[in-house]
């Protein structure tokens, strides 16, 4: 199920986890204060939003500066790193950022369509007559959000329901970091959800705007250098 910066909700205490995946809008806010004591509110949702980007079809990343520095997975981006593949790449300076067949996706809004789509299910022809109006409605949908320039659209069903989401698109994406293979897969472990993991399995790019300079992106993640303390919650954005 790929949902645009799903939530997913750890509690990082000993012998206690209340685990859970949302979309950020439907994110049971005050079973999130009851039970962790965090008050959690809208402006806070909105900056999850702003700060979570989606790479590609169904990669995760998140921004992690004002001037347009995504972080993601090194797993992520690889198909795309051609010689850099094993050698890894790292810019000194900004000139040095090199141009990557990436997109990079930030979320627009999300619209709820389902009185629309169920409404065309309706009529004759059985099940199967339903499933073909429910992919005509949902083509038209996507086709009518499409229409803005850089708009990427798509029509997801969760919550009982159909949502509309609407990302802008931005292909001037460059490659500021990534390690060689050897080290962003160090351990040969198949899976990104295994533990200990031993790699550096990470990518950092750059979005730059229509104007060829770095994207203005004053909705970010920074970072802390000390970690997650013991018995903080922790919350992880994504497009899984």
């Amino acid at each position: 199920m790929r949902l645009w910066a799903a939530l997913f909700l750890f509690a990082a205490l000993p012998l206690r986890a209340e685990e859970g995946m949302w979309p950020p809008e439907d994110l049971p806010l005050a079973a999130v204060e009851k039970s962790l004591g965090v008050k959690v509110d809208a402006a806070w949702l909105d900056g999850v939003r702003a700060s979570t980007v989606r790479v590609n079809d169904e990669g995760s990343g998140s921004f992690v500066s004002g001037d347009g520095l995504v972080l993601t997975n090194h797993h992520v981006v690889a198909d795309k790193l051609g010689e850099r593949y094993k050698k890894g790449f790292s810019a000194r300076s900004r000139e040095e950022e090199l141009p990557i067949d990436v997109q990079v996706l930030t979320p627009i809004s999300a619209k709820d369509v389902s009185a629309r789509v169920e409404a065309a299910m309706r009529g004759k022809g059985g099940a199967r007559g339903a499933v073909e109006r429910r992919g005509a409605e949902i083509a038209a949908i996507v086709e009518e959000c499409a229409a803005a320039k850089e708009t990427h659209c798509e029509v997801l069903k969760q919550s009982g329901g159909y949502r509309l989401y609407s990302y802008r698109s931005y292909g001037d994406v460059r490659l500021v970091f990534t390690p060689g293979a050897d080290t962003a897969y160090f351990g040969g472990v198949p899976s990104d959800g295994a533990f200990p993991r031993f790699w550096l399995d990470v990518a950092f790019l750059r979005v730059y705007g229509d104007d060829g300079k770095p994207l203005s992106t004053p909705s970010f993640f920074p970072f802390r250098p000390g970690g997650a303390q013991n018995g903080e919650p922790v919350f992880t954005s994504g497009f899984p």
